[in-house]
Parts: structure tokens; C-alpha cells; sequence
């Protein structure tokens, strides 16, 4: 049987799945493009899944690229 496959972000000790760091370098890539919508929207889904501190800070990079 095939489940998710926890993997450690490099930058801390989180177990993210595979989609989660897919999300997370989507967020990424869009705040590099300037899609700033579009890196937040992501990003408010995968803090809807995953509630730490790092994706409340890339939701706030978001934010602040918004302004």
C-alpha cells in the first residue's frame, strides 16, 4: 500500500508530505514571478494543513508583497 511519504524541509526538523512541498515550491516560485494572489492563495491552503511557524511566515512574505 502507497501512502504519503514524510519528508524533513531541509531548513528545520517538519515532516512535510510530498504535496506539502510541492505547495511549498509553488508559494516559492510565485512570490519570485511576483504573483503575489497567487502565492498567498497557496500558501493559505497549506497553512489550512500545516500550522507552524514557517508557513505563517511564508503567508506573511505573501502579505507583505501584496502592499
Amino acid at each position: 500500500m502507497l501512502g504519503p511519504n514524510p519528508t524533513t524541509y531541509p531548513q528545520n526538523n517538519v515532516q512535510y508530505t510530498f504535496l506539502e512541498l510541492q505547495l511549498i515550491e509553488a508559494v516559492k516560485q510565485s512570490i519570485r514571478n511576483e504573483l503575489y494572489t497567487n502565492a498567498a492563495f497557496l500558501c493559505e491552503r497549506l497553512c489550512a494543513e500545516v500550522k507552524n511557524e514557517d508557513t505563517k511566515l511564508l503567508l506573511a512574505e505573501c502579505y507583505l508583497g501584496m502592499e
